[in-house]
């Protein structure tokens, strides 16, 4: 038993692989990476946004760009920091965390 297609099916399927194609291309894009900072400060601290500001500053320099191709969340703990504390929780699982050491 031999199976024919004609040329409307032929050409139907062809026409339907290719509206489908960037699609599915599309849908493949790669996930941004996220960086998590911890700051030990409150948010209203000079010198930690002084801090915060030129490590921004160098993302930028090497290529990375907040909200283009890596996402920066900053949690700030508003000077409460103890030994007991776990931290400022963070929504999403980071990729990488920068946590800014305290000296109190």
């Amino acid at each position: 038993m031999t199976v024919t297609i004609g040329r409307r099916e032929l050409l139907a399927a062809l026409g339907g692989a290719a509206v489908t194609w960037p699609l599915a291309a599309r849908a493949q894009q790669p996930a941004i990476p996220r960086v998590a900072v911890l700051m030990p400060y409150a948010e209203s601290d000079s010198l930690a946004q002084t801090w915060l500001t030129a490590f921004m500053q160098a993302m930028q320099a090497v290529g990375w760009t907040d909200g283009r191709n890596i996402r920066v969340d900053v949690r700030w703990a508003g000077g409460c920091v103890s030994a007991n504390s776990k931290g400022p929780s963070c929504n999403a699982r980071p990729d990488h965390t920068l946590g800014h050491p305290t000296w109190f």
